[in-house]
């Protein structure tokens, strides 16, 4: 029998490849904060040990981004490239967020295959659909899944706001014997850690919000990092997402050119001629799909399809070489090499049920200002695609869900956001992120009332998807460890620029 040490939690082993010392636990919250006697839900966690317990710091809680990305699934995968320094002197925490993994999940289908049939339409179809029939198809596959959503998870729809978050990421740091909290959150993981520390402004000891969101900028109409803003906008749109991945495909197209085709395949003369060999590929996509003859049977590869691998792709300069080589068999005319180069050729389900794209629609649903009529993200995409074509539908209709969306939590937290935090956040912003671009980061440097920005000149979406800046490791490490922080101003470099061996 396992019992609750000083931590509350009743930590088991769970080893996973890579990582045999990993243990697991539930801790029991409210479900409601404004009824702590009421129901509770129970929140999934995982931890790896210290590997220097004598030196011992606390626990440093990890959040993956999304919102929806579960962090006990996520854990392996985030504690690899963490500075060393921080693997020896903390326990690494990662825990579903409520709503998210196995911590009381929002779940919109009955069985893994009805997920995975939504899935392929979401990626060849609704990501970016192709005129009136396809926009129509889309808004009734949205407004049926958002009804089945309501109906299956009408208890936690209501409370699972980033404000509950952070409260249960309260309760964890009391469970764990720490004072205060040690975070590091990615993406959206840096709007959870911008909520905690204007909820609980004096827990802090040491916080990383690395890829930016501008809390003012996502969460209400009023505030824009540019000058979208007002009712015709999503949170996505207001931190100018749609710009930031236009900024970093213009970066692949120039990176990839400087390379030469020994090293980007893809690689045209100029940056300019990269460009539009781009351009004529995904133009005639628009029209005429490529397909790929299989035994299993024949695949169709869209517009829509080889626009969520560019997207998905320029999250990670490192793996922009292998994008490259999947888009030029493309552009020969070898849909099945694309397919298989980008890992795209399908294979057995997931065995376990991945609810990420219904977590992030709840989250987001309620945390942030959407419009919810269905006719005005027509006329939004519309506008965004004439500011960054390719671009402006994707990230718009990331909020279309918010439209049909049946539920809202009174709790969620609007601000304000410039509480006088007990220790000075340190905020890591790449120049070239394509999702929370580095203008995000700049203005929350100015909205958060204690913090400081770590710049790293660089591609990629987030500090440890991007690649690997050493200069950026050793800032967070003495950051973590010692309290110190870096100069202002400090702009880090990437340790190798894409393409490169």
């Amino acid at each position: 029998a396992q019992t609750p040490g000083d931590s509350g939690i009743a930590w088991r082993a769970c080893a996973s490849e890579g990582l045999p010392t990993q243990e697991c636990g539930e801790l029991e919250v409210p479900l409601d904060y404004d009824e702590l006697d009421g129901p509770t839900i129970s929140l999934a966690v995982a931890r790896v040990p210290a590997t220097d317990q004598p030196q011992r710091i606390g626990s440093l809680f990890r959040n993956p981004g999304g919102p929806g990305g579960p962090g006990v699934f996520a854990l392996p995968i985030q504690y690899g490239p963490l500075p060393e320094a921080l693997r020896e002197r903390f326990d690494v925490v990662g825990f579903d967020p409520r709503g998210v993994g196995e911590s009381a999940p929002v779940r919109c289908f009955a069985s893994i295959p009805e997920l995975a049939t939504f899935t392929t339409g979401y990626l060849t179809e609704w990501i970016a659909p192709a005129g009136p029939a396809g926009e129509a198809a889309m808004l009734d596959a949205y407004e049926d899944v958002v009804h089945r959503c309501g109906e299956q998870n009408a208890d936690i729809l209501p409370d699972v706001s980033t404000a509950n978050v952070a409260r249960d990421m309260d309760r964890l740091r009391q469970a764990v014997g720490d004072e205060q909290l040690n975070y590091l959150g990615t993406s959206y993981g840096t709007y959870l850690g911008a909520t905690y520390a204007n909820l609980f402004p004096d827990r802090i000891r040491a916080m990383v919000l690395d890829g930016v969101i501008n809390p003012t900028s996502y969460t209400s109409f009023e505030h824009g990092d540019g000058d979208v803003l007002g009712p015709d906008t999503t949170s996505f749109m207001r931190i100018l997402s749609d710009q930031g991945s236009t900024d970093a495909l213009a970066a692949f197209f120039a990176e990839c050119a400087a390379a030469g085709p020994e090293n980007c395949a893809f690689a045209a003369p100029t940056t300019e001629e990269t460009e539009v060999k781009f351009d004529a590929l995904m133009e005639q996509l628009r029209t005429d799909p490529a397909v790929a003859i299989r035994p299993a049977g024949t695949l169709r590869v869209t517009f829509p399809l080889v626009l969520f691998v560019v997207w998905n792709g320029l999250y990670s300069a490192p793996a922009w070489a292998n994008m490259a080589q999947g888009l030029q068999h493309l552009h020969e005319g070898n849909a099945a090499a694309f397919l298989t180069t980008m890992h795209l050729l399908g294979g057995p389900l997931p065995a376990q049920y991945l609810n990420t794209n219904e977590a992030q629609w709840a989250i987001n649903c309620v945390d942030t200002d959407n419009s919810s009529d269905p006719a005005r993200y027509l006329d939004m995409v519309a506008s965004a695609e004439e500011r960054n074509p390719y671009f402006g539908a994707l990230w718009t209709n990331q909020g279309l869900p918010c439209a049909f969306w049946p539920a809202q939590d009174e709790d969620r937290y609007a601000g304000p956001w410039d509480a006088q935090t007990s220790a000075t956040i340190l905020l890591i912003s790449r120049v070239l992120d394509p999702a929370t671009p580095h203008s995000g980061a700049v203005a929350a440097e100015q909205t958060l009332g204690n913090a400081r920005l770590l710049t790293i000149d660089g591609w990629g979406h987030g500090y440890f998807v991007g690649g690997k800046s050493t200069c950026a490791d050793e800032a967070t490490a003495a950051y973590f460890v010692d309290g110190q922080l870096p100069a202002e101003g400090t702009v880090c470099a990437e340790d190798v620029p894409p393409f490169s061996d």
